[in-house]
């Protein structure tokens, strides 16, 4: 049986560690997730980086980090003209299967560029092996 869980965070230039979380609602396996966000990215060169991981410090910067789930990065590159610009993400993120325990923690972590104000929308697709009513909850 599938489910998904939505998270959301808001997020400022600079690292921001577990600007959200959740937790695991059943043993199943994490088969995918869909990253949606805005950034007010108004000058050349400007990014918002967003990783959803098992833990609750980023990787960013991280060489062999184990807890990552997916990262995703909007930027803008050099333009003729000055201005404001939106970066606009969208992405879904297949995963292998990625076996889950109840309980585990799943964080939204943010990297940006000084003065990057950003929105992040994510879509945690479960797929759970249950004999019984659905876990949705409405």
């Amino acid at each position: 049986m599938g489910t998904v869980v939505g998270m959301y965070a808001s997020a400022t230039g600079g690292t921001q560690n577990a600007l959200a979380s959740v937790d695991v609602p059943h043993d199943g396996k994490l088969v995918g997730c869909f990253i949606s966000g805005n950034a007010d990215l108004d000058a050349d060169g400007e990014i918002a980086e967003i990783e959803i991981s098992f833990g609750s410090t980023s990787g960013f910067t991280s060489n062999d980090t184990r807890s990552r789930i997916a990262i995703a990065t909007v930027g803008r590159l050099a333009v003729a003209a000055a201005g404001q610009s939106i970066g606009q993400l969208a992405v879904m993120v297949d995963l292998p299967d990625l076996r889950v325990g109840m309980g585990e923690r799943i964080y939204i972590h943010s990297l940006g560029s000084a003065g990057v104000a950003a929105d992040y929308w994510v879509s945690l697709h479960f797929d759970f092996e249950l004999d019984r009513a659905a876990i949705r909850r409405r």
